[in-house]
């Protein structure tokens, strides 16, 4: 071995970056199941809570078209109308965020599953080679750049389930516990007008939990997809090209 690496002027710590890339991408240690289990669990997680939502919504608008079908007057639709159409506004601002929240742990997912396919352990591995007996500076930039992305998928799914358990969770489950219990609303005069009080006397409470969702997922969606991602760019620029500012 010794010699071999004499013949081709390789170094001990010439091969350890390559090596270390290789063993990255060949394992399957248990920071490959954090990562899946944190990206599922927070993908059902938010698939329940945009149910919840389009569950609201979809009693809100039976009440609205209720009403008009039983003919409860002019003067009394645009008073239902002017006390629930506050709910269905905070609940559409609330969509579009758990909706972008949806988006952004998709995109995770997917890279998540590309780092783990045959076809980029291969480029690794090849790259790897390339770096033992070819000495240029942009492979061993490469490689550590993938080294990073590739340990950074688990290390940002560890963060993101430690700040959701401590600081989210609760939060996020007391408003949601608010949304999840309205009457049923059926299709008779005294169910409506039972549906209709209940939506008009808790319409504050209904927004402001909607309101404080949008706030708490807006604060996981810029933890997970603009300040991990930034300590990502400033990793990469101190240990590749040897900035520290981003």
């Amino acid at each position: 071995m010794q010699n071999f690496l004499l013949k081709y002027n390789i170094s001990i710590q010439k091969i350890l970056l390559p090596l270390f890339a290789v063993f990255i991408f060949i394992s399957t240690p248990l920071y490959d199941n954090l990562s899946k289990n944190y990206i599922n669990n927070s993908l059902a997680k938010s698939a329940i809570t945009y149910a919840t939502l389009r569950g609201l919504n979809a009693a809100v608008s039976v009440i609205q078209e209720s009403s008009l079908n039983f003919g409860i007057g002019v003067e009394a639709n645009i008073a239902i109308g002017q006390a629930v159409d506050p709910i269905n506004d905070a609940i559409e601002r609330f969509s579009d965020m758990i909706t972008l929240s949806i988006w952004a742990l998709g995109s995770e997912k997917i890279i998540y599953e590309v780092s783990k396919t045959p076809l980029m352990v291969l480029i690794v591995i090849v790259l790897s080679v390339i770096g033992i007996f070819i000495k240029r500076d942009y492979i061993k930039k490469i490689l550590i750049i993938l080294i990073i992305a590739r340990i950074f998928i688990p290390f940002s799914a560890l963060i993101s389930d430690y700040t959701y358990k401590e600081i989210f969770q609760t939060k996020i489950e007391s408003n949601l516990e608010i949304l999840s219990s309205p009457p049923k609303t059926e299709n008779s005069i005294e169910s409506i007008r039972k549906s209709i009080v209940y939506y008009t006397t808790n319409s504050t409470k209904f927004i402001t939990a909607l309101l404080n969702l949008s706030m708490l997922y807006f604060g996981r969606f810029v933890l997970d997809v603009l300040l991990l991602p930034l300590f990502l760019i400033y990793l990469v620029r101190i240990l590749v090209f040897n900035k520290k500012s981003i």
